[in-house]
């Protein structure tokens, strides 16, 4: 009965875990179409984002003389940090093209793929119950597309359906990560990675976006950390 108990509670606790992750995606949307809306470059609102992180992950790991960042899994670290920023690109293209909950959930629709990564990536078997989920979700992808309106695969779509792939590809080494990485470990790897992917690229976008640019993008960086 206590274990019924506390594996009930513990998926409860995963549940308002990921949609409190997924509000906070959302807020880092909101964030991102206030920074285009202002003029800033699609780069340079990646790279402030991702900077933003770095410094506070940066100094909660330096509370601990920066132990925590050690590790033997650099190459799952790049994987997840490059597939990572990718897809936040993916989905920052996506926002400045069509509507941005049309954005948000075709981004959000990453756990659709997870399952499909797994079986690619890990060889796990799928659940036939969990292919009738994803089937429903292919359904409501078809719809947030719009058919009907007589352009199923317009551009701003198809980068927020890349977004939501690529996303897939990234939590799935996410969960492989935390197996033996620390949070601080995994977040400081992956802002790190973003910071130093997308920086030769806006120095080769200046002039650095304005106040306001900064502002929102920094309040990205901490909703996203």
């Amino acid at each position: 009965m206590k274990s019924d108990i506390s594996e009930k509670s513990g998926t409860l606790k995963g549940i308002i875990a990921v949609l409190t992750g997924f509000l906070f995606l959302s807020l880092v949307g909101v964030m991102i179409k206030l920074e285009l809306s202002e003029g800033a470059n699609i780069i340079w609102v990646v790279l402030v984002q991702y900077a933003t992180g770095l410094i506070i992950i940066s100094a909660v790991a330096s509370k601990n003389n920066f132990r925590d960042l050690r590790t033997s899994k650099l190459k799952l670290h790049f994987i997840r940090g490059f597939t990572g920023i990718l897809a936040f690109t993916c989905y920052t293209i996506a926002i400045s093209k069509i509507p941005l909950v049309n954005a948000a959930l075709l981004n959000n629709s990453a756990p659709l793929f997870i399952p499909i990564v797994t079986l690619i990536w890990l060889k796990n078997k799928i659940d036939e119950k969990i292919w009738w989920g994803i089937s429903v979700g292919f359904i409501g992808i078809v719809f947030i597309l719009d058919p009907s309106a007589g352009d199923l695969l317009k551009k701003g779509d198809l980068y927020g359906l890349a977004a939501g792939i690529i996303l897939a590809v990234s939590y799935v080494a996410l969960g492989q990560l935390t197996k033996t990485e620390n949070f601080i470990t995994i977040l400081f790897y992956y802002t790190l990675t973003g910071f130093i992917l997308s920086l030769p690229f806006a120095l080769f976008n200046l002039p650095a976006p304005s106040l306001f640019v900064w502002i929102y993008g920094i309040l990205a960086g901490i909703f996203l950390i």
